[in-house]
């Protein structure tokens, strides 16, 4: 990423009905947990990467119909064992440091 780039995520909660996109000149992991609403878990999905809760299940937290499509159309053979809950946020493999 160059300097002064702005690191764009989209935002995806559950029981939304669309993403919302973020703009961070710089994203932490303090940011990343708060968005999630606890500890953080990367699936990587090639050029994207998908911030879930890890401990989204154990808490309960509402399945998330969007990050389901989402998954199912980036990787429909993992959509197959993955079930997402929670608040996620996509954002692209090389803005992660």
């Amino acid at each position: 990423m160059k300097e002064n780039e702005n690191v764009e995520i989209i935002v995806l909660k559950a029981g939304a009905d669309g993403g919302v996109m973020q703009n961070y000149t710089e994203i932490t992991l303090q940011d990343m947990q708060d968005i999630v609403g606890g500890f953080i878990e990367f699936i990587n999905l090639g050029d994207d990467v998908m911030v879930v809760n890890e401990e989204g299940l154990l808490l309960n937290k509402p399945y998330n119909h969007l990050a389901n499509e989402f998954i199912k159309a980036k990787s429909p053979q993992m959509s197959e064992y993955t079930f997402i809950v929670g608040d996620v946020f996509i954002i692209k493999n090389k803005d992660l440091k």
